[in-house]
C-alpha cells in the first residue's frame, strides 16, 4: 500500500490550533489517525496541493455554539448521556468541521476526560461559560447548565447584532464627514490659502487648522510614525495578548455606564452558580468557591475570596455580601430573608434575574440613546465644518473687493 503524506489543521487536546504533516494511505486514514491522537480535524490534504479556498469566494458556516449546547441540552435532558447526545447529534451535522469538533469532543469523553476539558475544543467560548460547564459537572446539572449557556450565547448575540444596527447609521455618518474633511483639506484649502499669503489679511482659524493637517499627513514623518505606531501594535497584540485584553478590560471597568454593567452581569451569573450549586446540596463553602471562577474580571476574584474566607469563618452570606460591597441593599435584603426562610437557592436565582433585568434595561437604553446622540455630534461637526469654509469663502470676497 502506497502511503502519502498529508498536510493537516486541527485543534489539540488543549484546544490549540496546530498544524502539521502524517502519513496514511488516503485522508479517511489520516482523519482517523489524528482523530485517535484526541485532535479535532479542521482541515487535510495531500500535502504540495494548494488550497483552492484561498483563491475562490467559497464560504465556511462558523461554528454554532449556541445552537450546540441548546441541542444538547435538549438531549441531554431527555435522559441520553453527554456521549449518547453528541453521537446523535454527529449523525445530523452537514458541516465536517462541526462534525470533527463533535468527535474529538466524544473521543475525550470516552477516554475519561470531564465535559469541562472536553469543551475546550469549542474555540470562542467565553472563560465564565466555560466556568458553568464545570458548575455544572460539580452539580450534576450538565443539561440545565447547557440551556443556560445557549441562552446566554444568544443573548450576547442578539446585544452584538443590536449594537451594529445602531451603529450603522452613525458610521456612515461619520465616514461621509471624513471624507468631506479630506475633501476640503486637500482640495478647497490648497485653493483659498494662495489668496490669504497674498494679503494682509490673516486666513479663518479653520482653515489654518486644516492647512496644517494637510502638511502634517504629506510630511514623512507622520508615514514613519503611522507605520511604527501600527508594528509596534501588532508586535504587542501577538506578544502579550492576554496583557492586552486585561487593560482593555480595566478600561471598560471604569467607563460610567459600560463598567457597571460588565460588573453586573458576571455578578449576576455568580448568583446563578452559587443557587444551582446549592440548590443540587453542594456546601456553602465550596459552591462560593466553584461560583468564583465565573468570574472574569480578576480585581474581583480577591474579594470574591474573601467573601468565601467570611462564610467559612462562620458569617451569614447575607452579612459577608454586604461588607463585600458588591451587591446592592436589596440583593442582600433579599439573601438574608432567603437564609431565615431556608430557600435560599430560590432568592439567590430571583436575585441573579434581577441583576440581568437591570442590566438589560440599562443596555438597551444605550443603545437606543447612541444614535440620535452620535447623529447630534456629528450634524454638529459637519454644521461647523460648512459654516467655517463659508466664512473663508466670504474672506475670500471681501479680499477680492478691496
Amino acid at each position: 500500500m502506497v502511503m502519502k503524506r498529508f498536510r493537516y489543521q486541527a485543534f489539540s487536546r488543549e484546544g490549540a490550533k496546530v498544524t502539521g504533516v502524517v502519513d496514511a494511505s488516503d485522508a479517511e486514514e489520516a482523519r482517523r489517525t489524528l482523530r485517535s491522537a484526541g485532535m479535532a480535524v479542521q482541515r487535510i490534504a495531500p500535502e504540495g496541493t494548494r488550497d483552492k479556498r484561498r483563491f475562490s469566494l467559497e464560504l465556511t458556516r462558523p461554528f454554532d455554539t449556541s445552537g450546540f449546547f441548546r441541542e444538547l441540552a435538549v438531549l441531554s435532558g431527555s435522559g441520553l448521556t453527554l456521549d449518547q447526545a453528541l453521537h446523535v447529534m454527529r449523525s445530523t451535522v452537514d458541516d465536517r468541521s462541526a462534525r470533527d469538533i463533535i468527535e474529538a469532543m466524544a473521543a475525550r469523553l470516552a477516554s475519561g476526560e470531564p465535559p469541562s476539558v472536553a469543551v475546550q475544543l469549542i474555540t470562542g467560548l467565553p472563560d465564565d461559560l466555560r466556568a458553568l460547564v464545570s458548575v455544572g459537572e460539580r452539580s450534576g446539572s450538565l443539561p440545565y447548565m447547557f440551556s443556560v449557556i445557549a441562552e446566554d450565547l444568544a443573548r450576547r448575540a442578539a446585544q452584538r447584532k443590536k449594537l451594529l444596527d445602531a451603529a450603522t447609521y452613525p458610521a456612515f455618518l461619520l465616514l461621509m464627514m471624513l471624507g468631506a474633511v479630506m475633501v476640503v483639506t486637500f482640495v478647497l484649502v490648497p485653493a483659498l490659502q494662495p489668496v490669504f499669503d497674498g494679503s494682509d489679511k490673516p486666513p479663518p482659524v479653520m482653515i489654518s487648522a486644516l492647512s496644517g493637517l494637510r502638511e502634517l499627513l504629506l510630511g514623512p514623518w507622520f508615514s514613519i510614525a503611522a507605520s511604527s505606531l501600527l508594528l509596534i501594535l501588532a508586535l504587542t497584540w501577538m506578544l502579550k495578548a492576554e496583557m492586552l485584553r486585561d487593560w482593555v478590560q480595566r478600561l471598560l471597568q471604569r467607563t460610567p455606564v459600560i463598567g457597571s454593567m460588565l460588573i453586573k452581569a458576571i455578578l449576576a451569573r455568580y448568583l446563578q452558580s452559587l443557587a444551582v450549586l446549592l440548590d443540587n446540596s453542594v456546601s456553602l463553602p465550596d459552591a462560593l468557591g466553584l461560583s468564583a471562577e465565573c468570574c472574569t474580571i480578576r480585581d474581583l476574584k480577591p474579594r470574591m475570596g474573601e467573601l468565601r474566607d467570611k462564610v467559612v469563618s462562620g458569617r451569614p452570606l447575607s452579612e459577608a455580601l454586604h461588607e463585600s460591597a458588591l451587591f446592592s441593599a436589596k440583593v442582600v435584603s433579599l439573601v438574608r430573608a432567603g437564609d431565615q426562610v431556608n430557600k435560599l437557592p430560590v432568592v439567590l436565582s430571583t436575585s441573579s434575574e434581577l441583576l440581568r433585568e437591570e442590566v438589560q434595561r440599562r443596555a438597551d437604553g444605550a443603545l437606543a440613546l447612541m444614535t440620535p446622540v452620535v447623529t447630534i455630534v456629528l450634524g454638529l461637526l459637519v454644521g461647523g465644518l460648512v459654516i467655517s469654509v463659508m466664512t473663508a469663502l466670504l474672506s475670500v470676497n471681501e479680499l477680492g473687493m478691496s
